[in-house]
């Protein structure tokens, strides 16, 4: 028995996944054991970037619920993928700082594709940011992990992934506020002011006939109120466009 154990000890990069816990549960030296867990976290890694490779080369697919609001899957996508590899680590170990590990892992992962989101949200259409916006992922994170981690230092990179899917809610809504506003024409002489002022509420209508149907009430509102600061700016006390936001704003 023990001559076949070592075989495959010699050979555990060769072994399946169900193999390397089986050797796992067997093997009492600390060395071998963490061994299997480093390759288990390698695979862990190779497998979870080709998967993601596949979603981020795909066209970015937007859902349109029943009630018209936009929604996208791509994050909850890739959390499901991560998940899904904390779930084979608790099937097979009862170990509790095994599962730590994994869970961070996890949780570095899609830190880093929220990073991802950021740096790429030049390239998103508006649908895209609406959707985001519109996406909720963490109270399903939350159901699923916030048990699970017992470690403090995966506890607080737990806190941080869950606070940056808000944060990425407010950068996006940001963005978009800026994007629909970098066209209008601010620098006029006053006598223009009244034909430019027609001008960005003929074109914030018709964004926001879009958008109010694209977004949740409560983010819709948050976008309003951000567009109207940036415009607001640029002409203080003009009765036209603060008629013009109360109607959206109500």
């Amino acid at each position: 028995m023990f001559l076949v154990i070592h075989k495959h000890i010699k050979n555990m990069e060769n072994l399946t996944t169900k193999e390397l816990f089986a050797i796992y549960d067997i093997v009492s030296n600390v060395n071998y054991k963490k061994d299997i867990i480093k390759i288990y976290k390698t695979r862990c890694v190779n497998q979870i970037d080709e998967w993601f490779k596949n979603i981020n080369s795909q066209k970015l697919e937007v859902t349109t619920r029943n009630d018209g609001k936009l929604t996208i899957s791509t994050f909850k996508d890739m959390y499901n993928i991560l998940y899904a590899h904390i779930e084979v680590m608790r099937k097979h170990l009862c170990e509790t700082e095994h599962i730590q590990e994994i869970i961070e892992l996890c949780l570095v992962i899609l830190q880093k594709e929220q990073n991802n989101y950021i740096d790429n949200i030049m390239t998103y259409e508006i649908e895209v940011l609406c959707a985001n916006i519109n996406t909720n992922i963490s109270d399903e994170i939350e159901h699923q992990l916030n048990d699970l981690i017992t470690d403090s230092l995966v506890k607080d990179l737990y806190h941080s992934v869950i606070k940056k899917f808000t944060e990425l809610r407010k950068e996006t809504i940001i963005y978009l506020a800026k994007n629909i506003c970098k066209d209008f024409n601010f620098d006029l002489t006053d006598g223009d002011e009244k034909y430019n002022v027609s001008i960005i509420i003929a074109t914030l209508d018709d964004y926001f006939t879009d958008l109010i149907k694209w977004l949740i009430p409560e983010y819709f509102n948050i976008l309003v109120i951000e567009i109207n600061e940036l415009v607001q700016n640029e002409y203080k006390s003009n009765d036209s466009l603060e008629n013009f936001f109360k109607e959206y704003m109500k």
